[in-house]
């Protein structure tokens, strides 16, 4: 058998040290959010929602300390894009914003539906095509059914800008008050925010249901300061990826979802 010369031993070890030192070493993400119910919001002073419970689990399962603080958007994006080891959330991916920022997820899909309630009292005389999605946009558009939109949203730009006749209201809460009202037949939105104005109108997600979808060209991610160690990106990737095939991802869902 061939023996080490000790001095090489000492070196060998020397080598594994610091490796051994930064396998063990705690790692801390600062995460940032903006006010964006039920995704990221303060509630009786504890910042909850389906983004921060899903971020919390995603640590947990990568091993690695996570802070959490909310506040303005535009102050923590120009943060996060000169901070490593900062992330910001909940974001839309799309080409402005993909170079300069590494990315995990998807959080959820920021796809836009638009929404009836399944019994109605007053008769709107609906005739919407279900033979596919594109013919049920087309007879919305040609009957000119009214679709509660936010004022200013992407949504309600698009809508306008296509033709369809909109009924734009400022607060997305008073928004589906009056859906709920029935001062219009249509309304768009997102699942899991459909699913929270609701609920804080005492009424439930399965009283309504999806008619056509308008967009679902995006979707929601984490978004990572562009300096930060590819392999911890990767982690969270990873972690989120276990928890969507354990059933922990579905069943976060689940809870803001109903």
């Amino acid at each position: 058998m061939m023996k080490l010369h000790p001095i090489l031993i000492v070196l060998l070890i020397a080598c594994f040290i610091p490796l051994a030192a930064k396998s063990s070493e705690t790692i801390t993400i600062k995460a940032y959010c903006e006010d964006f119910n039920p995704y990221n919001f303060k509630d009786d002073k504890q910042i909850t929602g389906f983004s921060v419970d899903l971020l919390r689990a995603i640590a947990d399962q990568a091993k690695i300390n996570i802070s959490i603080e909310i506040g303005p958007w535009k102050r923590f994006i120009k943060l996060v894009e000169k901070t490593p080891n900062t992330l910001l959330f909940t974001a839309t991916r799309n080409h402005i914003r993909e170079d300069r920022f590494k990315w995990f997820g998807p959080i959820d899909g920021r796809t836009q539906k638009l929404f009836k309630l399944k019994h109605q009292t007053y008769n709107w005389n609906l005739n919407i095509d279900s033979q596919s999605n594109s013919a049920a946009l087309k007879s919305i558009h040609k009957a000119q059914y009214p679709i509660i939109a936010v004022s200013g949203d992407a949504s309600e730009k698009s809508l306008s800008e296509q033709g369809y006749n909109v009924s734009a209201g400022p607060k997305p809460e008073l928004n589906v008050k009056q859906f709920i009202n029935e001062r219009a037949p249509l309304i768009v939105n997102v699942d899991i925010s459909m699913a929270a104005k609701l609920k804080l109108e005492g009424r439930s997600f399965s009283e309504v249901e999806p008619v056509a979808v308008f967009n679902d060209q995006y979707s929601y991610f984490y978004m990572v300061n562009k300096d930060t160690d590819t392999e911890l990106v990767y982690r969270l990737q990873k972690a989120l990826d276990t928890l969507k095939y354990n059933g922990v991802y579905k069943s976060i869902r689940n809870k803001w979802l109903n």
